[in-house]
């Protein structure tokens, strides 16, 4: 099990952000079925999304 953090989310779910490149090669290293998000981090990358200038704002699913 991995505890994930929102710089990995948000490095994820944006392709523009700077953590993008490193982010998608640890999920390639790693996979996705052994990642635990935090309730604080889920809320805190939902607000963060929910506030970014780089994504519209109908792309955020809460």
């Amino acid at each position: 099990m991995i505890f994930v953090d929102t710089s990995f989310l948000v490095g994820l779910l944006l392709t523009n952000d700077v953590n993008n490149l490193r982010a998608n090669e640890l999920i390639d290293m790693i996979g996705g079925d052994n990642l635990i998000i935090d309730n604080t981090v889920l809320t805190e990358t939902i607000n963060f999304l929910s506030k970014c200038k780089k994504i519209k704002q109908d792309h955020v699913i809460i």
